[in-house]
């Protein structure tokens, strides 16, 4: 070595370092193009996501829920029930565990009317947030199949009696768009599209205490009946002041689930509540969307007012921002 000619020495480190130099500058730039790459792959990720959820109204399509079904009595400490599902504490953006109560307890523990109130929104709370997911899933469904059929939706009809929409599609995607089709008593795929959508929670959350009088009425107590929801079968209550010459009488629910889920299907099927739906599709303000509630109560423009300061004096919009978690 010590016969080396520096220059020879010299050069030779030279060219180590430069060849080192450049494998790290290919080692760096394909690491560079793979944080590209990733980057590009979140941000077309979130981006798709606010532009379906925001401005399609489309959403994830999840495996249907599973969900904890609690039996509580009339007289249950809810507080401590609440408390004991982790469904107490919850603040904006949370994602709340899917329990199902099988009734509102007519008796609450709590005595301050702060705590009474949170008991009511935090007991409905992930029941309307299951509804929810239920009609995310059957809108992508929807949504799914027009692009497969490859057609304007206006041009499609879920009609079993035609076939050549069926084409592109499985046999049981055929057979969950006729059933979301009758569910729903509409074939056209725009106008179902319409119907086939989600009612914000602060709204489910408003219209449920103001009917049940917060869980009091003797309807929700003896029948789940949370809505106040009328029926003209053979299973129902019969108001106690009800008008000569009327019929209906009060729906009874096996559980709040089913309950909660007659009050979106009626608002989201009834002619009645065309102009709530019409209101839907510019906006999902709740407050804006409660103006198409006028032919909910006899009341019209006062009971619409009622449900506006329901959702702004209790801050119901709040819950809106919440998700549903994974099952337990």
């Amino acid at each position: 070595m010590d016969n080396l000619d520096p220059m020879y020495y010299t050069t030779t480190v030279k060219e180590r370092v430069k060849h080192i130099d450049s494998r790290l500058n290919g080692f760096a730039k394909v690491l560079l193009v793979v944080v590209c790459f990733v980057f590009l792959i979140v941000l077309l990720d979130r981006g798709g996501r606010f532009l379906n959820r925001h401005l399609l109204g489309l959403y994830p399509s999840d495996q249907p829920v599973e969900y904890t079904f609690v039996t509580v009595t009339p007289n249950a400490d809810m507080e401590m029930v609440l408390k004991q599902h982790g469904l107490w504490h919850i603040e904006k953006n949370d994602q709340v565990r899917p329990v199902v109560f099988n009734r509102y307890p007519s008796r609450t523990a709590a005595k301050a009317l702060s705590k009474r109130k949170k008991v009511f929104f935090h007991v409905l709370l992930p029941t309307a947030l299951i509804v929810q997911s239920e009609i995310k899933r059957e809108r992508q469904c929807i949504i799914k199949s027009i692009a497969q059929i490859n057609r304007e939706a206006d041009r499609i009809d879920f009609d079993p009696e035609i076939g050549d929409w069926q084409q592109n599609l499985t046999r049981s995607t055929v057979n969950r768009l006729l059933d979301i089709s009758e569910k729903y008593e509409e074939v056209n795929a725009a106008r179902l599209l319409t119907k086939v959508d989600v009612i914000p929670v602060s709204l489910i959350l408003a219209q449920s205490a103001i009917e049940s009088a917060w869980g009091g009425s003797r309807f929700a107590v003896h029948g789940n009946n949370m809505f106040g929801i009328w029926t003209w079968g053979d299973n129902g209550m019969v108001p106690h002041e009800r008008a000569d010459g009327m019929s209906h009488k009060v729906a009874v629910f096996d559980s709040l689930l089913d309950s909660v889920r007659a009050y979106t299907l009626m608002l989201n099927k009834l002619e009645a509540y065309r102009r709530f739906r019409d209101i839907r599709k510019v906006s999902r303000d709740p407050l804006k969307l409660a103006e198409g509630l006028t032919n909910y109560s006899s009341r019209r423009s006062r009971y619409v007012n009622d449900v506006k300061n329901m959702i702004k004096q209790n801050l119901l919009k709040r819950y809106d921002t919440t998700s549903l978690a994974p099952s337990i």
